[in-house]
């Protein structure tokens, strides 16, 4: 049988959200059975041709529903046939994990892990330098010696790999990671800072490695002078910001190589640029898509041999895959809504809300009361304590540019309620002096007070989820996630319920309420 295994690495708005219009597929990691994994960052006609469904038995993807969405995105023709190893890994946990991850599935087969470098250099990283030379040595290291962790390599480790055959190759792959940081010219800082190194280690004995070190550092700084960033929209001052996190970045990787330099943490001096996926530099980013696409086919194969001892969950399973596809072509499809009718209808309950709010606020005109709070609303029905923000006077300025100016100070002003409304029995919260205010409890409420007062509650409660939740929320959803003017595109989940049902997020589209379903427009006669 041929199977394929892919996956996409594109960029990272709203999560690499397929619908997000500022979002593109920046490459894609293939392996064709047992072959070497390779990634191509053209998407072309040719990788088209390569994917094309005729050719292949069987799709393999870790998140299939993600990366059959970027597959229609780039214009390749969608599969028949797939194994989703998400909705596979939660099938065989009993359907108890939700959205397994890659990584906990890998660690679970005892794979290894995911290369973190991606994650904590560019995606999630604290400070904005190009890339962190330890870490990317890291990776060489362990590629190339075949070591588990860096964590797991002794000084001692790393100064006899130097010395062996081995130490010219790592040597010369520094040159090259230096060089293709494409820096200006930061001669004059790393001068320096070698110097106060050669000063430092001067009776070391392991002196010479480091010489050689130095040595090639030096030479490397003299023709990566008047190299440019490839980053086009950043400032003069941050490229030489830039440039000094690296060299700090030069001197992390020392205190790995030997750690009597005494540097032990890295020292940020950059400002934070973000570095999206499309800015990696591609041999980085392609070993780690080429190690995603390996592992998720190495899972396949796992999940293979345990499917074949529960006939009945496979077979589950396989629909499980059919759905998913049915279930792709629903998000992509998406949901068409007429955004000017929001707008309209959020405008008149926005008055509704005001004339509800206007007449429970006659009760205490003084305070202004927020009824979406749990807190303050207990307080309000069944009598308790509303505390609010407010300044005291405390004085006038005696110099400075205010002098003769009133002064104030922030204090928090307490405000004891009467009750209006006796409270269920058996409705005490947690929380000391509060009630249950939710709409079972308001509706079960007796007395003239909760005849008068209570219907309106649970009506400006009504408006304000429409409002929130629809007539704004869904516009508001849509401009936050770049998705295509008057469209929506939620989420059919698989993997969350226990109960195997189908679930859905952002937004659910499950759970509309009846008085707003006018607001979506069929493309069906």
């Amino acid at each position: 049988m041929n199977v394929l295994t892919s996956d996409f690495e594109v960029t990272t708005s709203n999560k690499g959200n397929p619908f997000d219009q500022t979002n593109k597929a920046v490459c894609l990691g293939l392996k064709d059975n047992d072959e070497d994994a390779w990634c191509d960052f053209t998407l072309d006609s040719s990788i088209q041709n390569y994917c094309n469904p005729d050719v292949w038995d069987l799709y393999v993807f870790f998140n299939a529903k993600f990366d059959l969405h970027w597959y229609r995105r780039v214009g390749f023709k969608l599969p028949n046939k797939i194994w989703c190893c998400q909705v596979a890994e939660f099938l065989l946990s009993g359907q108890k994990q939700r959205y397994p991850s890659l990584e906990e599935a890998a660690v679970k087969y005892g794979l290894g892990h995911k290369i973190d470098l991606i994650k904590e250099e560019f995606w999630e990283r604290n400070c904005s330098c190009h890339v962190s030379i330890a870490k990317r040595l890291e990776t060489m290291l362990n590629s190339y010696a075949n070591l588990a962790t860096i964590n797991d390599i002794t000084k001692q480790d790393l100064l006899e790999l130097l010395k062996s055959e081995h130490g010219e190759w790592l040597i010369q792959s520094s040159k090259d990671l230096l060089n293709s940081a494409e820096l200006r010219s930061y001669e004059q800082i790393l001068t320096q800072r070698l110097e106060h190194i050669e000063q430092k280690n001067a009776g070391n004995t392991d002196s010479q490695i480091l010489s050689m070190i130095i040595s090639w550092l030096k030479q490397t700084a003299l023709f990566v002078e008047n190299l440019n960033l490839p980053y086009a929209s950043i400032t003069i001052t941050q490229q030489e910001e830039l440039e000094i996190c690296y060299v700090e970045h030069v001197m992390h990787l020392w205190d790995i190589l030997n750690d009597q330099t005494g540097w032990r943490e890295h020292t940020h001096t950059c400002s934070n640029i973000k570095i999206d996926t499309d800015a990696i530099p591609q041999d980085i980013l392609s070993t780690y898509c080429c190690q995603d696409v390996s592992l998720t086919y190495q899972i396949y194969l796992k999940q293979l041999e345990q499917f074949k001892a529960q006939p009945k969950l496979y077979k589950l399973f396989k629909l499980m895959c059919q759905d998913l596809l049915v279930l792709e072509e629903m998000e992509w499809n998406g949901l068409v809504y007429d955004k000017p009718l929001c707008e309209e209808r959020s405008i008149n309950i926005g008055k509704e809300i005001a004339a509800i709010q206007e007449q429970l606020h006659h009760v205490y005109p003084e305070l202004a009361i927020n009824f979406g709070s749990g807190d303050q609303l207990s307080a309000w029905l069944y009598g308790g304590s509303i505390y609010s923000e407010d300044k005291e006077h405390i004085g006038f300025f005696k110099s400075g540019a205010k002098v003769g100016q009133p002064k104030f100070k922030n204090v928090i002003r307490e405000t004891v309620l009467p009750r209006l409304v006796e409270p269920l029995k058996n409705s005490e919260l947690k929380k000391e002096g509060y009630y249950a205010t939710d709409e079972a409890t308001l509706q079960k409420l007796k007395g003239p007070a909760a005849k008068k007062y209570v219907g309106p509650l649970l009506k400006l409660a009504e408006l304000q989820k429409l409002d929130s939740t629809y007539y704004k929320g869904l516009p508001k959803k849509a401009k936050e996630m770049n998705w295509p003017e008057g469209k929506i595109h939620g989420q059919f989940n698989q993997v969350v319920a226990q109960t195997g049902r189908l679930s859905s997020s952002q937004p659910n589209l499950q759970n509309f309420s009846g008085d707003c379903l006018d607001i979506f427009i069929t493309r069906f006669d």
